[in-house]
């Protein structure tokens, strides 16, 4: 989700001109390179910035890598940035408290959060503690804040040739 202040002046993507967005690390698929997609998509021109204070030209969004959602949230909530990005589970944990002074501009479309797979000729015990000790990383998660929120909703072991298609934006 791309997400802003309600009293910060944009109410769509191409308002976002002239602007500072903010999106978590150069290597994420849900929270850099789609949202970054659909902005080129919609004709707007994205120049990396390296802090909140360097110009944004009326023509270009800028745009800053803040690490992480908590950061996200904290950088638009104190008008550091003027929208950010966050998958809609974390948006919807981050934003408790804020949501009557926020306001979503955009959702993408749901991809799956982390995705697994293995060679067809694995020792199946070994796939077996890799899918283990995989669901205990996020299951503990020290970004994890609410002991409900779980990190993983939807678990479907696939086996050789099959595909899982359920989905977890």
């Amino acid at each position: 989700v791309i997400f802003v202040r309600k009293d910060g002046g944009v109410g769509r993507l191409e308002d976002l001109k002239g602007k500072i967005i903010a999106f978590e690390e150069p290597f994420s698929t849900i929270t850099y390179f789609v949202p970054k997609m659909v902005l080129a998509q919609k004709g707007l021109k994205l120049v990396q910035k390296k802090g909140a204070s360097d110009p944004v030209a009326p023509d270009e969004v800028g745009y800053l890598f803040v690490g992480d959602d908590p950061n996200t949230m904290f950088w638009v909530l104190r008008q550091k940035a003027d929208a950010g990005v966050m998958d809609n589970q974390n948006y919807q944990r981050e934003a408790r408290g804020y949501l009557e002074s926020l306001r979503l501009i955009h959702e993408t479309f749901s991809l799956p959060r982390q995705i697994v797979s293995y060679r067809a000729d694995l020792d199946p015990k070994l796939g077996k503690q890799n899918n283990a000790s995989f669901a205990r990383r996020f299951s503990s998660s020290p970004v994890r804040a609410d002991p409900e929120d779980k990190r993983i909703s939807r678990y479907r072991e696939a086996g050789a040739g099959q595909h899982c298609n359920e989905e977890n934006s």
